[in-house]
């Protein structure tokens, strides 16, 4: 049941990644699909808080 809280709003699901977020008043999680490293959840946490000025698409 439920993801690994790493940080504030970052979860571990199995293998990967997922930021938990409101938006307009409802809760959101959103699957980054990248392996759970110590690097990708320092980038989760900066994402999930608005650090990286978005998601990095191509």
């Amino acid at each position: 049941m439920g993801g690994r809280n790493v940080g504030r709003g970052v979860e571990v699901r199995q293998d990967s990644l997922r930021i938990v977020f409101h938006y307009k008043g409802v809760r959101n999680r959103e699957a980054l699909n990248i392996p759970a490293t110590k690097t990708n959840i320092k980038y989760a946490d900066k994402l999930q808080k608005g650090d990286t000025g978005g998601y990095r698409t191509g």
